[in-house]
């Protein structure tokens, strides 16, 4: 099996979570713009409001997951490098 076809079907069995969760994502975003609305806020001011917190929030999720990887990966090495010596 090739590494592309191999990668495809990885995706491929993960999609139905990634749909699922982006739904309920989708689902949440939109209360929360007629929330905005309700309160008289204008869809030209809470569109581009929304997208950079949303923007930054991903971004501090991916940077916080990547510091607890390295950190739980650099851990692990050093644990086996103590238990060969």
């Amino acid at each position: 099996m090739s590494k592309q076809t191999e990668m495809e079907n990885i995706y491929q069995s993960f999609e139905w979570l990634l749909r699922e969760r982006l739904e309920q994502l989708d689902a949440l975003s939109r209360k929360m713009c007629n929330e905005m609305s309700a309160c008289g806020i204008s869809q030209a001011l809470y569109l581009p409001y929304i997208q950079i917190k949303v923007k930054n929030l991903a971004a501090a999720v991916v940077e916080k997951e990547d510091e607890d990887y390295l950190r739980i990966h650099n851990q692990t090495r050093r644990a086996k490098r103590s238990g060969r010596n």
